[in-house]
């Protein structure tokens, strides 16, 4: 009983440690695969962030297309707009999203173009043939929805105000990392830091007063903010702000880890939140050089076969075997101190 006592207690403090452990994001094409044994031997834990849920065009168009049989177009149209920013709210731009958001700007065109909104379609199909250049009307179109798709052209070039919260967010436009100037339109616009949920919607981008003006209020869930931080190292690096307040979501030391260099990133070390060095070698022998959590290095054992452990019990049973069999020997061809005479 007290041994199941000192086990359980054994295993709490083993998942409050392990809850505590620096976090490890490998990247500059250094994996987690590579790492994951040397770290988790030396008490840290490599990243593994959950996927984002897989997005489809068709589950939205499923109560689209009723409306769109029975030539309900507006009603098709509010339904469609309800279901693009479903699809973009707080979720980071991928090739999947910008495929799946290009599919629903197709129906969204066609219901305004055949509900007579001839200027607003052409925008929505402009939208469509930025995300997805590939991409076709579907056959269920009449022919003049093909024919205005292949016209839509993007607007004039414009210069929008942008003014973003907090510091450090990042604007992307269409998927991409915002350029300077932009076109007058229909756009996709998405505002995202790792430590925040980022803000994603299709909106109007005018030529007489182009402003881009959003403001990220909601914290990041420590899963959002693992999941944002590496798919922004897969494309640039964090700001130290913006990997501290990772930390403080997380509630842990956060470690960015490359071949040759890793950042530290610690919101509860006051003294020393952040620190970058220089690896030579093995990048989690370097890591544990600079972290005071990393357990020390297991001492490597010799093989069975060359342990004294093995071997001096063995050594021991072959003396006595020995022993026993020469007393054995000497007992049985000893003289007798009896001598029978026969008269």
């Amino acid at each position: 009983m007290r041994a199941l006592s000192l086990l359980a207690v054994l295993v709490v403090a083993s998942a409050a440690t392990a809850g505590e452990r620096p976090l490890v994001i490998p990247i500059d094409g250094l994996s987690a695969e590579a790492i994951e044994s040397a770290a988790s031997r030396r008490g840290l834990e490599v990243a593994r962030p959950q996927p984002e849920a897989d997005v489809a065009a068709e589950s939205s168009l499923a109560e689209v297309r009723p409306l769109y049989r029975d030539m309900a177009f507006a009603r098709a149209a509010a339904r469609v707009q309800t279901a693009e920013q479903t699809l973009v709210d707080a979720r980071m731009p991928t090739p999947r999203v910008a495929a799946a958001l290009a599919e629903l700007e197709i129906w969204l065109g066609a219901c305004l173009l055949l509900d007579n909104k001839v200027a607003d379609a052409q925008e929505h199909f402009a939208l469509a043939r930025t995300l997805a250049p590939t991409l076709r009307p579907d056959r269920i179109f009449p022919p003049e929805v093909p024919a205005a798709f292949a016209r839509a052209a993007p607007g004039a070039r414009v210069t929008p105000r942008i003014a973003l919260s907090p510091p450090d967010a990042r604007l992307w436009i269409d998927g991409r990392p915002a350029e300077a100037t932009t076109t007058a339109g229909v756009h996709w616009i998405l505002v995202e830091r790792a430590d925040r949920r980022p803000v994603g919607r299709v909106m109007r981008v005018t030529q007489a007063a182009p402003e881009i003006a959003v403001s990220l209020a909601d914290a990041a869930t420590p899963a959002e903010a693992l999941r944002q931080a590496e798919a922004r190292l897969a494309v640039g690096p964090l700001t130290p702000d913006e990997a501290l307040a990772v930390s403080t979501a997380l509630g842990r030391t956060l470690w960015i880890v490359g071949p040759s260099a890793a950042d530290r990133y610690a919101a509860g070390d006051v003294a020393n939140p952040a620190r970058h060095i220089a690896i030579a070698g093995d990048p989690i022998a370097g890591v544990c050089a600079a972290e005071p959590m990393c357990i020390a290095p297991p001492v490597p054992r010799k093989p069975i076969y060359k342990r004294a452990v093995l071997w001096v019990p063995i050594g021991a049973a072959v003396v006595l075997a020995v022993g026993a069999g020469v007393l054995a020997g000497t007992l049985a061809n000893a003289s007798s101190d009896y001598v029978a005479r026969v008269h």
